[in-house]
C-alpha cells in the first residue's frame, strides 16, 4: 500500500494543481489535510478489523483504498486532459 501511495499521491497532486493553477494553494492544503486524516485513520480502522476478523482479512482490505486511489488518479487525469483541451 505504501509503495502504491508513494507514487500516486504526488501524481494526483500534480494533476490537481495543473488543472487549477490559480487555486494551487487550496489544492495543496486539501491534499495535505486529507492525507493526514488517512494516515491517522487507516491504522485505527485496521486495528478494529484485525480484532474482529483477523489479520488475513484486514490485509485483503488494503486493496480497496489502493483501488479507489487508482480510480481517482485516472478520473483526475481524464478531467485534467479535458480541461486543458488535449
Amino acid at each position: 500500500m505504501g509503495l502504491t501511495v508513494s507514487g500516486l499521491y504526488p501524481t494526483l497532486l500534480a494533476y490537481g494543481t495543473e488543472a487549477v493553477p490559480e487555486h494551487s494553494a487550496p489544492v495543496n492544503a486539501m491534499a495535505a489535510v486529507t492525507s493526514a486524516m488517512g494516515i491517522a485513520a487507516a491504522p485505527a480502522v485496521m486495528g478494529f478489523v484485525i480484532g474482529d476478523a483477523g489479520v488475513a482479512f484486514a490485509m485483503q482490505l488494503l486493496v480497496v483504498p489502493a483501488g479507489l486511489l487508482l480510480v481517482l488518479v485516472v478520473a483526475t487525469d481524464l478531467l485534467a486532459g479535458r480541461a486543458s483541451g488535449s
